[in-house]
C-alpha cells in the first residue's frame, strides 16, 4: 500500500497524473487476491495485474482457473490484467519491474491456453488485458 501511495504521489507531484499504476495483486487464494485488489485501489492504483498462484498448480483444472479469474474480475474495483507466466521464476518477476505482494514460486508452470483466455475476455467485462510471458 505504501509503495503504491508513494508512487502515485511522486507521479502526481511531477506532473504525470495520467501515468497509470499497475499493481500486482495475485496471491495464494481468490479471497486474498480480491482483498489486494481493493487495497491497491484504495492506495491509488489504476489497474491490477493478477498471476495465478503456484501453490496449487497441480490441482488447478481449467474450470478452477476460469472460476478464479471470473470471481476476481467481478469483485475487483480495478480493471484486471491476466498475467500468464507459464515458466516464471522468482528473479524474473522482480526483473519485470512489476511489484508483487506475494511471489508464490511464481505460477507453478500454469499456462492459460488461448481458449480459456478468450472465454474470460468474452465473459468478464472487467478484464482489460493479458500479459504473456514465457521464460526459457
Amino acid at each position: 500500500r505504501t509503495l503504491i501511495q508513494t508512487a502515485r504521489r511522486a507521479l502526481d507531484d511531477a506532473g504525470f497524473t495520467d501515468v497509470p499504476i499497475i499493481a500486482g495483486t495475485g496471491a495464494g487464494s481468490t479471497r486474498e487476491t480480491i482483498e489486494l485488489c481493493h487495497e491497491a485501489a484504495d492506495a491509488g492504483a489504476d489497474y491490477a495485474i493478477v498471476i495465478t498462484s503456484g501453490y496449487f498448480a497441480g490441482a488447478l483444472h481449467p474450470k478452477a482457473l476460469k472460476a478464479f479469474f471470473t470471481e476476481v474480475a467481478e469483485k475487483s474495483p480495478l480493471p484486471v490484467v491476466i498475467y500468464n507466466c507459464e515458466r516464471c521464476s522468482f528473479d524474473i518477476l522482480f526483473l519485470s519491474l512489476t511489484f508483487y505482494s506475494t511471489v508464490p514460486a511464481a505460477s507453478g508452470g500454469i499456462d492459460l491456453d488461448s481458449d480459456l483466455i478468450t472465454q474470460l475476455a468474452e465473459e468478464c467485462p472487467n478484464l482489460c488485458g493479458v500479459k504473456l510471458t514465457y521464460v526459457l
